[in-house]
C-alpha cells in the first residue's frame, strides 16, 4: 500500500504521520518533502482508480475527491497566512481605506467591462465623445477632492461614469483584437488580473516607502518614450513601436508599485480620498491592459501568418 501511495502520488513529504481524507486512512512513514504538488494533482486520479480496482474490498464506501481536498486545504492556508500578513503588517485604518480602494476599483472595472460590451455589441460607439466624457468626469472628480474621505455617493457616481467612458473609449481596440481572435481578449484579461495582482500584493507587503523612488526614473522613461513615439510618426518602425510595448508593460507594472506606496503614503499623512486613490490605480490598470492586450493580439497574428503560411506549402 505504501509503495502504491508513493509511486502513484509522488505527495508532498510527510514524516510518521497519518494522512485521513474521507474515511480514507493511510499509513505514511519517512515520505521526505522531494516531490512537487503539481505532480500530486495530476496522479489523483491514478491513486483514486488504484484504490477503487485493488482495495475495493477494504474502501466499500465513496471516496470524495481527494485532490480538491487537498487543493483546497491549500488554497485555504495559503489564504489564511495572507490575511495573517495583511492583519500584522497593517494597521485597522489602512485596511479600512484598502478596502475602500479595492472595491472601487472592482466596482470600475465591471462597468467599464460594460462599456466596451455595449460598443462591441453595436449600441453606442466609443469615440470622440466617451474620451471626452473622460475627461471631463476626471475634472469633476479632481475639483471635488475630500481628503477626508467622506463621500455622498456623487463622485464614486462620477467614478464609475469614467470607467464606463474608458470603457467605450477601449471598445474599438477591442473590437478589433475580437475579430482576430476572441479568447485573445479573455487570455489579456486574466493575464492583467495576476500582474495587477501580484504588484499590488509586492507593493502592500514591502517595507514601507519601499518603491517611492521610482517616481523618477519612471517619468523619466514615459518622457523618453513619448519623444521617440512623436519621431516614430515619421520613421514608423515596426521594432521601435514594439518596444514601446514591451517598455510600456514594464512602465505599468512599476507605475502600481509606485501609485500603491504613494497612496499607502498620503494615507497616513492624513490623505484618505479612497476615490481618487482608485483613480489613479484603475488608469494603471487600464494601461495594463491595453498593452497586455495589443502584445497578445500581436502574437497571435504572427502566429496565424506562420500556420497559414504551412498550411499553402
Amino acid at each position: 500500500m505504501r509503495s502504491r501511495w508513493n509511486s502513484a502520488v509522488g505527495l508532498i513529504e510527510y514524516k510518521s504521520r497519518q494522512l485521513n481524507f474521507v474515511g480514507l486512512e493511510i499509513s505514511c512513514d519517512n515520505i521526505f518533502t522531494t516531490f512537487t504538488l503539481e505532480a500530486t494533482f495530476a496522479n489523483v486520479a491514478s491513486l483514486q482508480t488504484l484504490l477503487l480496482k485493488k482495495e475495493k474490498q477494504r474502501f466499500n464506501f465513496l471516496i470524495l475527491p481527494i485532490g480538491n481536498i487537498i487543493q483546497g486545504g491549500i488554497r485555504m492556508e495559503v489564504l489564511h497566512k495572507l490575511q495573517n500578513m495583511f492583519n500584522d503588517k497593517l494597521d485597522p485604518r489602512m485596511q479600512s481605506h484598502l478596502r475602500n480602494v479595492y472595491a472601487s476599483i472592482a466596482s470600475a472595472t465591471l462597468i467599464a467591462s460594460l462599456g466596451a460590451v455595449i460598443h462591441l455589441n453595436g449600441y453606442w460607439e466609443g469615440g470622440v465623445l466617451s474620451g471626452l466624457g473622460s475627461l471631463i468626469l476626471m475634472i469633476m472628480l479632481a475639483t471635488s477632492r475630500n481628503p477626508e474621505g467622506k463621500d455622498d455617493g456623487k463622485r464614486f457616481a462620477y467614478f464609475n461614469g469614467l470607467a464606463f467612458c474608458t470603457g467605450l473609449s477601449t471598445g474599438p481596440l477591442v473590437e478589433l483584437v475580437w475579430d482576430i481572435n476572441p479568447s485573445v481578449v479573455i487570455s489579456a484579461l486574466l493575464y492583467t488580473c495576476v500582474i495587477f495582482g501580484s504588484f499590488s500584493l509586492s507593493a502592500l507587503f514591502a517595507r514601507e516607502g519601499k518603491f517611492l523612488f521610482l517616481g523618477g526614473p519612471i517619468l523619466s522613461i514615459a518622457s523618453t518614450m513619448l519623444l521617440s513615439s512623436v519621431l516614430n510618426i515619421f520613421i514608423r518602425s515596426t521594432t521601435i513601436a514594439y518596444i514601446h510595448l514591451l517598455l510600456g508593460l514594464g512602465l505599468m507594472s512599476a507605475f502600481i508599485l509606485y501609485d500603491t506606496h504613494l497612496m499607502m503614503d498620503k494615507v497616513r499623512m492624513g490623505d484618505r480620498d479612497y476615490i481618487w486613490h482608485a483613480l489613479s490605480l484603475f488608469i494603471d490598470l487600464v494601461s495594463l491592459f491595453k498593452h497586455v492586450l495589443v502584445l497578445l493580439a500581436d502574437k497571435e497574428q504572427s502566429n496565424q501568418r506562420r500556420n497559414k503560411k504551412s498550411s499553402n506549402r
